[in-house]
């Protein structure tokens, strides 16, 4: 009887800590919005050359997909014997999240620097993430797994398709643990614990001389 009522007392556990931690992938609906922090960036010496900064207009998700953060375009008058250069240029992309379910919004910052020289023939610029490249917020119900790229660089003034900074963010949907869940697990193990210590008392008791 007692071998039966340990096997349940584990059971119970374990079925509540798998139900607090599973995870699993959802089809909620979502909004989300990317701001750069500004619309241009400027050359080390302003005027010679500057990168140009353009967001997608707020849209509509559902589950796991891949959205363009901001795209880019340069424009410079400076000879391409003499190019304007960018040294650590700061830049920041905020992506607002709006989960539809809950009614509910959510915040992450992505930031980087450029770095490069651009002239009115020639654009060579590099990225560099300054913050982690994947982020997480929970909104909700649900958490958001956020991975900021790949970065594709823009051509040279006269070039027609733009470039794109963190082009493609990759959001992942999946259940956060319910606090139910969490709580019933809680519970169980506190039982069982309890358990286990008085049929240990009792065993120590019962060994012990008269």
């Amino acid at each position: 009887m007692r071998k039966h009522a340990q096997r349940l007392a584990v059971l119970a556990v374990a079925l509540c800590l798998l139900g607090a931690g599973q995870a699993r992938a959802d089809f909620t609906p979502w909004d989300y919005n990317w701001t750069p922090s500004a619309s241009v960036l400027q050359s080390d010496v302003p005027g010679q050359a500057s990168i140009l900064f353009s967001n997608e207009p707020g849209g509509s998700a559902q589950g796991t997909t891949s959205v363009v953060a901001a795209n880019l375009k340069t424009s410079s008058s400076a000879a391409p014997s003499a190019p304007g250069t960018f040294t650590n240029a700061p830049y920041s992309l905020s992506l607002a999240i709006f989960d539809k379910a809950s009614g509910k919004a959510g915040n992450l910052t992505f930031s980087g620097t450029l770095n490069g020289a651009v002239s009115s023939g020639s654009s060579i610029l590099m990225n560099t993430y300054t913050t982690p490249e994947t982020q997480s917020v929970q909104v909700g119900n649900h958490v958001y797994s956020v991975k900021i790229g790949p970065f594709a660089p823009p051509g040279p003034p006269s070039a027609t398709i733009s470039g794109s900074i963190s082009a493609t963010a990759t959001v992942t949907v999946a259940d956060a643990p319910e606090p139910s869940a969490l709580v019933l697990a809680g519970m169980g193990v506190s039982l069982f614990g309890g358990w286990w210590y008085k049929r240990g008392r009792r065993r120590g008791l019962a060994v012990e001389p008269a």
